[in-house]
């Protein structure tokens, strides 16, 4: 008994010693939770810290900071002194808890505002009203600090993550909605809970036109009869860790991806406009073609002209009836050649229009699904055959083309010269050799223009097409432009001179939040955390 006398007489006199003399620093953890009570609008009328020191060492005695009034221990018998600032806890190797009160400014001020039917309305008046209730939790972060960042200083806030909820009565409530958060119906209740960091925009640097941070919560519904619980925001400082940051440590990596990707995009920009610039020209082409094809088509047809000029006539006229078995036969022989000439001549003129409607049918006959094979072979061609095989066709449909008609002409000539060569009279013989050279040239001239009439409709039907692709091309270059110049350039260049900055500024951003360790008072060599919760006041009856 007199043993356990002396034992706390010395230790009571220790400790008294030690609150007069500098203590040796011995490291623990203080863990600090705010209790804030609010008002229905958001302002704070008691705080409340609760304290937490954790003796990880199993100390016996603790010297710790703080400038809270009325402390008490909550858990435990643990004594203390304290002398201005300073307390000394008998910890006797056991973790301290204890609460006080303070005056201090919370980092984080909190504004609720309430609207009914788009109408601000003060709390007070708004108990048991009907419609459209909005309730805007507004946060405002006062923990700005000046920071260096590449030799530049920048104004910075202490990141603050906001997490507020309440639980709303389903009675006489539907329709609840919450910004930046999520809603939860179990059928009689709904809670609701929603996000904001308020500061972290003007931190981050970033344009609200780019991503827009939330610094407030927006609660909506519709009722009956208002009423509202308290709402609970949660704070913490404690924003990133040092895994999130592995995220910039391939930076150099994702810039020259980037590059990749712009570039890239360029020149399929490029390409859409030589496309189209390629299938315009075409499509200009066509058109040309097929307007010139009409124009001959057309002339052509409508040709009632003589095949035999007056001259010629005169001559056979003046001759037949001296030199009719002679002159018949040399006549028969100019008309034969003329014919033959003239009806090579009409296709001469019009070579290329029948090359190319011979092209225009065998890209046709490749096209049907029946001669896949033909075209399968075709397309495994290299350029400098296909040139060759299609001048091939080109040449050979010229030629064919010119000799049936000069064969036809010829024949034509040949026949009907030979049933008149027994009359003698003028008149019949310039009668008969017109008729035979108009027939002739008739001929030779429907034939022709069957030719041109067929290759028209190829011509239409290409020209469709190339006016639909036309459009279509067109169409595709100013997307590709818009989605150049309005997404890919924008996401790149902001990416490659924004992401180091944004990533400097994050790195930052978490030196300030491990800086944040507390509220009230911290030995300079010891750990600390701490978090608030701000409770606002219910809205009753």
């Amino acid at each position: 008994m007199k043993n356990k006398v002396i034992s706390k007489l010395i230790a009571g006199t220790l400790l008294c010693s030690m609150v007069s003399y500098t203590l040796p620093v011995f490291a623990y953890t203080k863990e600090e939770t705010v209790y804030a009570k609010l008002d229905n609008r958001g302002n704070n009328y008691k705080t409340v810290v609760s304290t937490h020191i954790m003796n990880d060492e199993n100390l016996d005695i603790i010297e710790d900071l703080s400038d809270l009034l009325n402390i008490n221990n909550t858990s435990g018998e643990e004594s203390f002194k304290q002398d201005g600032s300073k307390i000394i806890w008998n910890a006797n190797k056991n973790d301290i808890y204890y609460q006080g009160d303070t005056l201090k400014d919370l980092p984080i001020d909190c504004n609720i505002k309430y609207e009914l039917d788009g109408v601000e309305i003060l709390p007070e008046e708004i108990i048991g009203k009907s419609g459209k209730v909005k309730m805007t939790l507004q946060y405002t972060n006062k923990e700005l600090r000046t920071v260096n960042i590449n030799g530049k200083n920048i104004k910075m806030y202490v990141p603050f993550v906001v997490v507020a909820g309440t639980i709303i009565k389903n009675d006489n409530t539907s329709n609840i909605t919450v910004s930046t958060g999520k809603v939860i119906d179990d059928g009689t209740k709904t809670i609701v809970a929603g996000m904001a960091m308020p500061g972290l925009q003007e931190s981050l640097g970033i344009s609200k036109d780019e991503i827009e941070i939330p610094n407030s919560i927006e609660i909506t519904m519709d009722t009956t009869d208002f009423k509202s619980e308290a709402i609970v925001s949660y704070i913490t400082p404690k924003v990133l860790d040092e895994n999130d940051l592995k995220i910039f440590d391939n930076l150099s990596k994702m810039e020259s991806q980037i590059d990749t990707l712009q570039s890239s995009s360029q020149k399929l920009e490029v390409g859409a406009n030589t496309l189209k610039s390629g299938i315009n020209t075409a499509y200009k082409g066509a058109k040309t073609i097929q307007a010139e094809v009409l124009k001959a088509t057309k002339s052509l047809s409508l040709d009632n002209s003589n095949a035999l000029d007056s001259n010629t006539l005169s001559q056979i006229q003046t001759s037949a009836v001296s030199q009719v078995s002679a002159q018949i036969t040399t006549q028969k022989a100019g008309i034969v050649a003329k014919a033959k000439a003239q009806a090579e001549a009409v296709v001469d003129n019009q070579k290329s229009v029948i090359e190319s409607t011979a092209v225009s049918s065998f890209n046709t006959f490749l096209n049907q699904p029946a001669n896949a094979t033909y075209k399968a072979i075709y397309d495994n061609m290299d350029p400098n055959e296909k040139a060759l095989f299609e001048s091939a066709i080109r040449t050979t449909a010229s030629n064919t083309a010119k000799t049936s008609a000069g064969t036809a002409a010829k024949g034509t000539a040949e026949s009907i010269t030979d049933q008149v060569a027994t009359q003698v009279a003028g008149s019949v013989s310039t009668t008969i050799a017109t008729t035979v050279a108009n027939q002739v040239k008739s001929t030779a001239a429907q034939k022709v223009v069957s030719q041109m009439n067929s290759l028209n409709s190829g011509l239409s039907q290409l020209t469709e097409g190339l006016a639909q692709l036309d459009s279509g091309a067109t169409e595709l270059t100013q997307g590709i432009k818009t989605f150049n110049e309005q997404g890919i350039d924008k996401i790149c260049n902001y990416i490659k001179e924004n992401v180091n900055g944004v990533a400097n500024r994050v790195k930052k951003l978490t030196d300030l939040s491990k800086e944040y360790s507390n509220f009230t008072m911290l030995n300079e060599n010891n750990n600390g955390n701490v978090k608030f919760i701000m409770i606002s006041d219910a809205i009753k009856e």
